[in-house]
């Protein structure tokens, strides 16, 4: 049986894997042997266990994924897991005099690492509210962890993360949350090692149609019950986010949306010059 490693976030949206390998479907239904793997710093972390061979696949933010394949990362794009865009929570300290998106100009930015999420969309918010790019400052923080204690630090004075994640921290007044930004296409999509997505397609699109079913068997009620739970939400933040998540968990990704993605990253100055959208896909991940 093929052993794969793979990896995401420790959020809710990637229940699905974490149902699956609790019922066994894996083994029973894809024939893999898969481990999971929580990685806390988020997509530049992702692509970092990919580059050193700790991660086989990962399940990551979509903008991140373009531009690490790209800048010449081997790994492939296998599939849409996410449709929706991403919703992400503009942040400051708690106690903070910042009350609105247009203070946060000329302020530090905590990041997790370069090229990652937080990183390629404050980006976005500046280019949105026409600051000027090269000004920028941020602040390296790892992770969510880190970003709380550059906040408490006063080393950093924003943070972009996803909203329903943050939102215990803001409930209990140590973030403020003075905005929102939407990702304009969708959030997440599956990524392989090059080799990984050449050598186990069979495999690959057996985990895909194991998560499908997943996705069409779960109670809904199960499901909010099991995040509520797991992920120390609130049972109306859940509700939310399930009624606004939709998703794909299919080998394909629209061509539109990968020309978005790509155009943003140009325009940003974020990478040099476009490549062609087959350069970003796995050959049985469908380009539509």
């Amino acid at each position: 049986m093929t052993s794969l490693r793979f990896g995401g976030v420790p959020e809710h949206f990637n229940y699905l894997w974490h149902v699956a390998l609790a019922h066994g479907l894996f083994e029973s239904k894809a024939k893999v042997s898969l481990s999971w793997r929580d990685v806390l710093g988020g997509t530049g972390s992702m692509i970092k266990k990919l580059e050193n061979n700790e991660l086989d696949v990962a399940i990551m933010l979509t903008e991140g994924a373009a531009k690490a394949i790209a800048d010449g990362m081997e790994m492939k794009i296998i599939g849409t897991y996410v449709q929706s865009p991403l919703q992400w929570g503009i942040h400051v300290p708690g106690q903070s005099s910042l009350e609105k998106i247009a203070d946060l100009e000329g302020k530090r930015f905590a990041i997790s690492r370069k090229g990652s999420g937080s990183h390629l969309i404050s980006f976005l918010l500046a280019e949105q509210q026409g600051w000027e790019l090269d000004k920028l400052q941020f602040e390296l923080v790892k992770n969510f962890e880190g970003a709380q204690d550059s906040f408490a630090k006063g080393e950093s004075e924003v943070f972009l993360w996803e909203k329903f994640t943050t939102k215990p921290t803001v409930d209990i007044g140590e973030f403020k949350r003075v905005g929102i930004i939407p990702t304009p296409w969708p959030c997440f999509v599956m990524v392989a090692r090059s080799h990984i997505a050449n050598e186990h397609q069979k495999e690959l699109l057996a985990i895909l149609d194991t998560l499908r079913y997943v996705l069409n068997r779960v109670d809904e009620a199960e499901v909010l019950n099991y995040i509520t739970l797991s992920y120390e939400q609130k049972e109306e933040d859940v509700e939310e986010w399930y009624k606004q998540t939709s998703w794909s968990v299919s080998p394909h990704i629209k061509r539109n949306e990968m020309d978005k993605v790509q155009k943003a990253l140009i325009e940003l100055g974020l990478i040099e010059t476009a490549i062609p959208l087959e350069q970003y896909v796995a050959n049985y991940c469908q380009l539509v």
